[in-house]
């Protein structure tokens, strides 16, 4: 299994890829740490121009979060 880590940056360009492949994820649960430290183990579910949704394994509850809030994510 293939394993990425994409960081948010500034960079427009840079961010559209990391929530491409966050969006092609499949189904399959994904790391995600948020800029407060807080880690995230997701499920993609959807995505707006600001906010993405996903299914937080460990809490079992649906999470709309701030993609400016994301730092890194591990597909």
């Amino acid at each position: 299994m293939r394993t990425s880590t994409c960081k948010t940056t500034a960079t427009t360009k840079i961010k559209s890829v990391c929530f491409d492949r966050i969006a092609s994820s499949k189904g399959r649960f994904f790391g995600i740490l948020l800029t407060d430290g807080e880690r995230v183990n997701a499920q993609f579910r959807s995505q707006s121009e600001k906010y993405i949704t996903v299914f937080d394994k460990h809490a079992k509850q649906t999470r709309r979060l701030l993609k400016a809030r994301i730092a890194t994510a591990t597909v």
